[in-house]
């Protein structure tokens, strides 16, 4: 088999007209997408998901440089605005699914908190949040348990006390009682319901399956978007066996689905999860860690487990000058 060159890029949220109520949210703007799915062309040869698994599990060949588009977190906008761009570009997406957002619109904690940031302005939610959290019986310190190389690593685009609190948000405090605050905040603070937000927020099943009618690949990303190392063994294989059945009895059966790590980082994914992951019926296994991928020794042992992806901030660096 060729040893060809992947590159995987991950993209959150594209914003457009048809999204207004996302606007602010971390993401790039449509004409931008489209900009640099263009630019990729030039330079890559762009691949489906299909395509790359054919190459793994059939020996089918593949271009010598080539580049799959991927989206994480199943938002309406992946549906509404980048959807159609890549039908009109002539790219195929993979499109990582939370089971519990797509089912009942369920807000995970990250997008709880995407939301009331926008809402209130930055720099507004912090103290709002860590004072309900220590009337719950939370603690300063919970803001303080990880060493700064990994929350910066982490959060390369924001400042240092922004990335403090998210990361302790989203790793380092109770999940019962973050949530709790949270979900607080949200009905405190915005005009709508946290349930009434999250069927805004999120793509239908039915859309997901038109996407996949279309050319596009529906992978798993998890049931409720938690770090899956940090979940004991029960918790995990619930949540996993969730999302997998889920995904088959919505979209049907499917042998060798994609899986994308929520979050993504080394820290974030461990072994046992890798094994869980596999085990339960996934193909491959994408991450959150920058760099290129080659076929070489991707169908040996776990090398299939560990994609390395890169932010689209990150596309100048990759692109081949001369």
């Amino acid at each position: 088999m060729k040893q060809s060159e992947i590159l995987v890029v991950m993209y959150h949220h594209v914003h457009g007209p048809q999204v207004p109520h996302l606007a602010g949210l971390h993401g790039v703007q449509a004409e931008d997408f489209r900009r640099q799915l263009i630019t990729l062309r030039k330079h890559y040869t762009p691949i489906s998901y299909n395509e790359l698994r054919d190459a793994l599990d059939r020996g089918a060949q593949l271009p010598d440089r080539c580049v799959l588009i991927t989206f994480d977190d199943g938002t309406i906008d992946h549906y509404r605005t980048a959807f159609p761009i890549l039908v009109e570009e002539g790219y195929s997406g993979l499109f990582f699914i939370i089971s519990d957002a797509a089912e009942r619109g369920a807000l995970t904690q990250v997008h709880l908190r995407h939301l009331l940031d926008r809402h209130l302005g930055r720099g507004k939610l912090k103290p709002l949040f860590m004072e309900r959290y220590r009337a719950q019986g939370g603690k300063d310190e919970d803001l303080e348990v990880f060493p700064e190389d990994v929350v910066r690593k982490a959060y390369r685009w924001d400042d240092a006390e922004t990335a403090r609190f998210k990361y302790a948000v989203n790793f380092g405090m109770a999940p019962e009682i973050r949530n709790a605050v949270l979900h607080a905040l949200i009905d405190e603070h915005l005009p709508k319901s946290a349930a009434e937000l999250g069927r805004e927020f999120y793509l239908t099943w039915d859309q997901a399956a038109e996407m996949r009618r279309a050319g596009m690949d529906i992978g798993g990303h998890s049931h409720r978007h938690e770090a899956l190392a940090m979940l004991d063994e029960e918790a995990l294989r619930r949540d996993l066996i969730t999302c997998r059945d889920m995904l088959d009895r919505k979209l049907g059966p499917e042998t060798g689905r994609a899986f994308s790590y929520p979050y993504g980082k080394a820290q974030h994914y461990s072994q046992t999860v890798v094994e869980c992951v596999k085990e339960l019926g996934f193909a491959d296994g994408f991450a959150n860690i920058q760099g290129v991928n080659h076929i070489e020794g991707r169908g040996v042992d776990h090398g299939r487990f560990h994609w390395h992806r890169i932010d689209p901030k990150d596309l100048p660096a990759y692109i081949p000058t001369g």
